[in-house]
């Protein structure tokens, strides 16, 4: 039963990744050299050099699909204590985990239409989510940023 639980688990994980509405948060946040990360559940910057979205994606279904396999897998000889932290898990990640960032920026318009840049900073600017304006001459880095949840 945690064997089917665990595929059910990377199936959900393979089908929010390909989700229109996060395709399209990560093109318009792309634009001001940033991206969501489901994995991390935060706004990732991105350093320098060019943008390419499908390496960011790519890279981001690699993290995200082994997170969610090493986590399966780990649970499976557990069986029936297994299955219950899966269940567990389950519950937490989809109601108790999202911050209030996650949830307002999956709300709100970067998730259904291409806005130019100017737009994207000002619906990131009315969700009170500062991101630094990033040097192109910079090397090529990731930063974290979790809006201001903390500070609420």
């Amino acid at each position: 039963m945690t064997f089917i639980l665990v595929n059910l688990n990377l199936f959900f994980v393979h089908k929010s990744l390909l989700r229109e509405s996060y395709r399209q948060l990560n093109r318009n946040l792309t634009k001001v050299r940033s991206y969501w990360s489901i994995d991390r559940g935060s706004l990732i910057t991105i350093g320098g050099g060019e943008v390419v979205i499908d390496k960011i994606e790519a890279a981001e279904y690699q993290r995200s699909f082994k997170s969610a396999w090493l986590f399966g897998s780990l649970l499976i000889p557990l069986s029936w204590i297994g299955l219950f932290f899966m269940c567990l898990y389950w519950v937490s990640m989809k109601y108790f985990m999202r911050s209030e960032t996650e949830h307002n920026i999956f709300a709100s318009v970067l998730t259904k239409s291409d806005l130019d840049r100017d737009e994207v900073y000002k619906i990131l600017n009315e969700l009170r989510i500062d991101l630094p304006q990033v040097d192109e001459t910079e090397p090529s880095s990731q930063r974290i940023y979790g809006g201001n949840d903390e500070a609420r």
